[in-house]
């Protein structure tokens, strides 16, 4: 970000330098912030990192900047950004292509940082993702994509042709599953009820989780409805039958 001594900015200001300019600056500013040092927001990224599952990641360098006890797997990369897009603030952030900062300090400074991730003017159906760069890493990406309901993240590590690799894995992975959604809140059935002032109850469905099949089997999924013959009384709104 090319942040100077002196100068102030919010802390999300601050995620849109990392996320957008691959700031080690605005890194290393937010760890100081929070936690007082860059090794004690190393220990709290650790313990995150073991939260999400994330087995092969040892961090100890706020910015990702070369450490020889600094490493992390592709697996453990995706979990990360699987985990970091159910945060609405993080996937809105993700998906912009430059943001303009304005300073707290010097109020009249204004800059606008555009995002490395040149996939999002690429591919239309990606929503995100992080670039990195360093000499022993080599070019790394990070990127989610949604289309039809469904949400892929892909990593690529030492991949000099990564924007490429990116859309035809996603292509890829497009062509071979589909996202079908499991709305049933239209659904309704009348059901007897006995001991009660009416004969029958009305019951609805509910909208569902949406379920994720092999492309060409998604036609043959079918709603298949279980229900009681009939109902004691009393039946009060929102029991569940």
């Amino acid at each position: 970000m090319y942040l100077k001594v002196g100068e102030k900015v919010r802390l999300s200001d601050l995620a849109s330098g990392m996320m957008m300019a691959s700031g080690n600056d605005a890194a290393n500013a937010a760890a100081y912030t929070i936690s007082g040092s860059p090794e004690k927001f190393s220990q709290r990224m650790n313990e995150k990192a073991k939260q999400i599952g994330m087995t092969n990641t040892n961090f100890v360098t706020p910015s990702g900047l070369d450490d020889d006890n600094h490493y992390s797997s592709a697996k453990d990369m995706a979990l990360l950004m699987s985990y970091a897009l159910e945060n609405d603030d993080f996937a809105n952030l993700t998906a912009k292509k430059s943001v303009t900062v304005e300073f707290l300090e010097p109020k009249s400074k204004k800059t606008a940082y555009a995002n490395h991730n040149r996939l999002l003017s690429l591919y239309p159906y990606c929503t995100g993702g992080k670039t990195g760069y360093t000499m022993a890493a080599g070019r790394c990406l990070v990127s989610s994509a949604k289309k039809d309901g469904l949400t892929f993240v892909c990593v690529t590590l030492n991949d000099r042709n990564d924007w490429n690799d990116h859309i035809a894995l996603y292509n890829y992975g497009f062509s071979k599953l589909a996202c079908v959604e499991c709305d049933d809140s239209d659904y309704y059935l009348e059901i007897p009820c006995a001991g009660g002032d009416d004969e029958k109850i009305s019951v609805t469905g509910t909208k569902g989780k949406n379920i994720v099949v092999p492309f060409d089997k998604k036609e043959n999924v079918a709603r298949t409805v279980y229900a009681d013959n009939f109902l004691y009384a009393p039946v009060k709104d929102g029991d569940i039958v």
